[in-house]
């Protein structure tokens, strides 16, 4: 439940014109963080968990936006 403010806030405050952008960016932003976070409390390689939670993150977000397109007919 806590995880999805931080985009959500960015929905609110980010400009229409760059919201796909702004999101997108943020995202991963806070996927890395919650990477890093996660990769210290378990021990293991930052970098590793920073590039396999940021690398999944944006093909989840790729398949998610590519079902929404072709659903809606239109690419944003």
């Amino acid at each position: 439940m806590i995880g999805g403010l931080l985009p959500l806030l960015v929905s609110i405050i980010a400009p229409l014109k760059f919201m796909v952008l702004s999101q997108y960016l943020f995202s991963i932003l806070f996927l890395a963080f919650s990477a890093y976070i996660s990769a210290i409390a378990g021990g293991s390689s930052v970098g590793k968990a920073i590039l396999r939670i940021c690398f999944w993150g944006t093909a989840a977000m790729l398949m998610t936006a590519s079902v929404g397109c072709l659903f809606s007919g239109k690419i944003s």
